[in-house]
């Protein structure tokens, strides 16, 4: 009888501290972990048993939040991998928009080609009215006139005169849209 009693006692104690643990991804890309797979793709999770030093729900915890700390990172990994995606898409379509472009211009200068325009007091094509008062600051206004939209296109034009130091004759800069278009030197 002793024997048929311990060995009853040897089943009920549990061979393994830990039964299987499954990682799941849902669609909107959350992590779940369950004892039961929850899809097809489930991932198994190797935990290790208990160390048998007595203390198996004291270890089981740690364990649990050392797994919770790893899933924090993770997660805290993948929303800076998704921030870095947002910000180069957000700085590749500012790029697009910002490229220099004037009605009627084939071929704009580049950003550089404009800066350095700006800090030798010339006006180039494609400059913005703007970029254009940066450039001619130090240069004698005569003024400017407006002529009104052109309304089959509806792109508004408009002409600026201006006294340049290198000549007696007044230089024309003639506007499209808010670009320079033409210069009259």
């Amino acid at each position: 009888m002793p024997r048929l009693f311990l060995f009853f006692v040897l089943l009920s104690i549990p061979f393994c501290a830990f039964s299987a643990i499954y990682k799941c991804t849902g669609p909107d890309e959350s992590v779940t972990f369950s004892d039961k797979p929850c899809a097809s793709d489930a991932e198994k999770v190797d935990v290790d048993p208990a160390s048998g030093s007595g203390n198996e729900e004291a270890e089981a915890r740690a364990r649990a939040r050392t797994l919770r700390m790893q899933l924090k990172q993770d997660a805290e990994r993948e929303a800076e991998r998704k921030r870095k995606q947002k910000e180069a898409a957000a700085a590749a379509a500012r790029r697009e928009a910002n490229k220099r472009t004037a009605p009627g211009i084939a071929k704009c200068p580049g950003e550089d080609a404009v800066a350095q325009a700006i800090h030798d007091h010339h006006v180039v094509k494609c400059m913005t009215k703007d970029e254009v008062q940066e450039s001619t600051k130090n240069q004698k206004h005569s003024g400017h006139a407006t002529h009104q939209v052109l309304l089959d296109s509806g792109i508004s034009v408009e002409e600026w005169y201006y006294q340049d130091h290198r000549s007696d004759w007044p230089r024309v800069i003639w506007f499209r849209s808010g670009k320079v278009t033409g210069i009259r030197q």
